[in-house]
């Protein structure tokens, strides 16, 4: 992932996914814009547990952030290591043999779209 310094306009209305949730960007209320994914594109090299970005997808995010009209600093830089369930869906609900324990997560590197919706159904039924 990337981050921007502020941009004084809005360029990104909401969060935004792209290419079945391989790429995804969205602009926080205080103007920087954050730019993630693109492992699609490199889905060889994209394996394993290093956790440090890669020049070739630090390059397709800064492109597309300039794509949006973009034009402030990159103040930061990331990566990390995306964990899968068995089945490509989260886990919610109870924990098996922990009374009044539940569980709200794998989201397989879509949690920034499916977390705040999945965590509010599972209190809703509680």
């Amino acid at each position: 992932m990337l981050a921007s310094k502020p941009e004084a306009t809005r360029l990104v209305e909401r969060p935004t996914y792209s290419h079945f949730g391989y790429r995804y960007w969205r602009q926080l209320p205080s103007g920087e814009i954050l730019v993630g994914g693109w492992r699609d594109t490199s889905a060889d090299t994209e394996v394993g547990y290093d956790e440090r970005p890669t020049a070739p997808i630090q390059s397709y995010l800064e492109a597309h952030l300039r794509t949006m009209g973009a034009d402030g600093e990159v103040t930061h830089r990331w990566a990390g290591t995306m964990g899968f369930t068995e089945t490509g869906l989260p886990l919610i609900g109870p924990v098996d043999a922990l009374p009044n324990v539940y569980l709200c997560a794998g989201y397989n590197g879509h949690g920034m779209g499916f977390a705040f919706m999945s965590a509010k159904q599972l209190v809703e039924s509680l």
